[in-house]
């Protein structure tokens, strides 16, 4: 019994390492060159505001949520211009299609 633990343990512990990976310079590569020569007058860290400057203020937020409110408001339900079936008349509409889709399975070749 002990062996069998000793090996299930000698099997399961590299599993639980972490794999080494190749340090791969992104920067050296062809395809990335291009756009890293490219880069002009990127932001630094340092030079970001400590809070956003181009946001709503909190009366023009309340406006344009007023107008959805009205735009909702003023939607009404179209009229259904047919009149209202009857459930006996959608039942024979049911059993209609029922029979149709029937005879299409009847004449589907296998």
């Amino acid at each position: 019994m002990r062996l069998a633990l000793l090996m299930i343990s000698v099997v399961l512990l590299p599993a639980c390492a972490t794999p080494k990976l190749p340090k791969v310079d992104f920067l050296k590569l062809p395809e990335f060159r291009d756009d890293y020569d490219n880069i002009k007058d990127y932001p630094k860290v340092t030079e970001a505001p400590a809070e956003p400057t181009d946001l709503r203020k909190d009366k023009a937020w309340d406006n344009a949520a007023r107008d959805i409110i009205k735009q909702r408001d003023g939607f009404s339900t179209p009229v259904d211009s047919e009149a209202s079936e009857s459930d006996k008349q959608i039942e024979q509409r049911i059993n209609a299609l029922i029979e149709e889709a029937k005879a299409y399975k009847i004449d589907d070749p296998k």
